[in-house]
């Protein structure tokens, strides 16, 4: 990457390769935000929204089950009582079957996101020739719009706006979580772009003219 100096890009290379490497992020990102929130939904199963429908539903059930257990044992409706037996047992049984069939939805779903993770990685191109502290989804948009609306012309320029936008977020409360995820996802991606084909991100740069003047 040393090999290639963003300071000497032309003005419509640059917007080129950023909004190519914006591209390709987001469509990494979605993959891997979309694989993270499931495997955080299953880890907090028990506070999700999905784990107190189940363990509501589950006492609902198994609740009125029993009362209803009790008064037909109680005034000795028999017949009732096998029907009622029978249909608590078939409630129980559904409530195990959705929540086996839910769990290997979401370890399918996962295997097919990790699965596009590892083919959209494997094609970056442009993104490789971002810094580490650029190389995020928020970041790569954000830059691209400055570009776009004229108010940065360089590398230089366009990185001073964008290091000035960060700063005011941080100023920020509500905003010091966005923060730590950009340090989060940037981290994550540094470790696997190692992984990348400069080869191929090498000839598309040559193709694109990117470093042509």
């Amino acid at each position: 990457m040393k090999n290639y100096d963003l300071h000497i890009i032309t003005r419509n290379k640059l917007l080129l390769l950023l909004s190519t490497a914006r591209d390709e992020m987001v469509q990494y990102a979605n993959y891997h935000e979309e694989a993270e929130r499931i495997r955080n939904m299953r880890k907090e199963e028990g506070k999700s929204m999905h784990g107190c429908l189940v363990t509501g539903m589950s006492f609902s059930i198994i609740a009125t089950s029993m009362i209803m257990l009790w008064i037909l044992s109680k005034y000795k409706f028999s017949s009732l009582l096998w029907v009622h037996s029978i249909l608590f047992i078939v409630s129980v049984l559904l409530i195990i079957l959705y929540e086996k069939v839910s769990k290997e939805y979401d370890e399918t779903r996962l295997l097919d996101l990790h699965k596009k993770e590892v083919e959209t990685r494997n094609k970056f191109k442009a993104v490789l020739f971002i810094p580490d502290d650029y190389c995020n989804k928020y970041a790569l948009t954000t830059m691209v719009k400055y570009i776009e609306n004229k108010r940065a012309d360089s590398w230089k320029e366009v990185t001073s706006l964008y290091e000035e936008h960060l700063h005011r977020m941080t100023m920020e409360n509500n905003t010091r979580q966005i923060i730590e995820e950009l340090k989060l996802q940037t981290k994550y991606l540094s470790e696997v772009r190692g992984s990348a084909g400069w080869a191929a991100a090498g000839t598309w740069a040559a193709a694109a003219g990117i470093w042509n003047n």
